[in-house]
């Protein structure tokens, strides 16, 4: 368990599927699917400090702090990252 009390590594993950989930239930006349959300710089930063707290925390490879990141911009359809 983090020190935030939180049991999963995906709780970030989980919580940025539900957005584009709740984009994806806009209506069709409102061109949801053709507009990109973009979350800015403190999303960014929360989700890399998460991904410091998992990485500390379970002791892994480098190279998964680098890894969990891009794959979750990659599995992203609707939401970007702005640096």
């Amino acid at each position: 368990m983090h020190s935030l009390g939180i049991e999963t590594d995906d709780f970030l993950e989980e919580e940025l599927k539900e957005i584009e989930e709740g984009i994806g239930g806009y209506p069709g006349w409102m061109g949801a699917e053709h507009v990109e959300c973009i979350l800015g710089p403190g999303t960014t930063a929360c989700s890399l400090s998460w991904e410091w707290l998992t990485f500390r925390s379970k002791k892994q490879a480098a190279i998964e702090l680098l890894t969990r990141p891009c794959a979750l911009r990659d599995s992203l359809n609707t939401t970007s990252f702005k640096p």
